[in-house]
């Protein structure tokens, strides 16, 4: 191993060390590191324990030393006390929403915040009269996919109850009651379109980001109807972010075109998909019907290429069959 990452290992190996077997009434001195060391086959002097040491003082690691017997080298401060886990574990040990396998868990990632020693501090119970810990292991993840469906203003989808029917609806806050957490959503085909579901009891809960990705087409026809309506009965402004040709075309009165940070088009469709080339240049197709209109231009049809619905390819052609007389 070279000698540059030979020292780099040595140091978090000896970060390590100190993290996990010194607090405040544990101390190890030079000898004990060395030989702490060398069990994790780390060859050290003595004189290079001392520099290694100011090395992660100066990193901004509180490595106190104190001198006489029993003395030696400890960690003193950490980024959460004693008292601050001791807390986070009884909060997570009261909660009815963790399951007892995933406190568990959580409590074990806990005790790495802190020394070997105090660890053995955080293995507590706190008994909660009345609040039965949940069998559930996928509620934490359902938790954090609603925040992040919230955060980015994402629909979001999921059974209920154990029913087969999907709901789809768009999240607006989550609230803590009575030891439950319930999303508060809109879901405008229901009434009243504001309703609360407990997240306890939602299962494949799914983040639409793209809100039409991985559905089969009766259910993009669907979502899309959903999010019609509301605009239609709400008088609201949608922002649908797609890159599906198809479903702007048919959805959408403006599109902005985005490349890198920048807007790179913005208009009407009609006026975005007369620049084929240019959409086909940042990575974006146009409407198949679109496709369809320029494929025929270049046979020389005479046929308006800024169609991009398949209503509207139909009523082109139909026109030109009529000006050439077809019957």
């Amino acid at each position: 191993m070279p000698k540059q990452e030979g020292q780099k290992s040595k140091l978090v190996t000896l970060l390590r060390i100190l993290e996990q077997r010194t607090d405040e009434n544990h101390r190890l001195n030079v000898p004990q590191l060395v030989q702490l060391l060398e069990n994790q086959g780390i060859l050290a002097e003595r004189k290079s324990i001392y520099s290694d040491i100011d090395t992660l003082r100066s990193l901004g690691y509180d490595i106190q030393l104190q001198r006489g017997r029993g003395g030696g080298y400890w960690m003193a401060s950490r980024a959460f006390e004693l008292s601050e886990l001791k807390l986070l574990v009884d909060a997570v040990q009261s909660s009815s929403v963790i399951s007892a396998r995933t406190s568990k868990r959580i409590i074990h990632k806990l005790e790495a915040l802190c020394s070997d020693y105090e660890g053995t501090q955080l293995q507590r119970q706190v008994y909660v009269d009345g609040r039965p810990k949940t069998d559930s292991q996928t509620l934490l993840y359902s938790i954090d996919a609603l925040h992040t469906a919230i955060n980015r203003g994402c629909l979001v989808q999921f059974r209920y109850k154990g029913s087969s029917a999907v709901r789809t609806v768009s999240p607006w806050q989550l609230a803590w009651e009575n030891g439950c957490y319930y999303l508060i959503a809109y879901q405008d085909e229901k009434a009243p379109p504001v309703r609360h579901y407990r997240v306890d009891r939602m299962s494949g809960v799914l983040v639409l980001d793209e809100p039409t990705a991985g559905l089969d087409p009766a259910g993009r026809e669907n979502l899309m109807a959903n999010i019609r309506d509301y605009h239609r009965n709400k008088k609201r402004t949608i922002i649908l972010v797609s890159h599906s040709m198809e479903e702007i075309a048919c959805n959408v009165d403006r599109i902005l075109v985005l490349r890198g940070s920048h807007v790179y088009m913005d208009g009407a469709p009609r006026q975005v998909f007369r620049r084929a080339s240019d959409l086909e240049e940042v990575g974006l197709d146009v409407p198949q019907a679109t496709k369809i209109a320029l494929a025929l231009r270049r046979m020389g049809l005479n046929i308006d290429t800024a169609v991009y619905t398949v209503d509207e390819l139909e009523q082109a052609l139909l026109s030109i069959r009529g000006e050439a007389g077809v019957c």
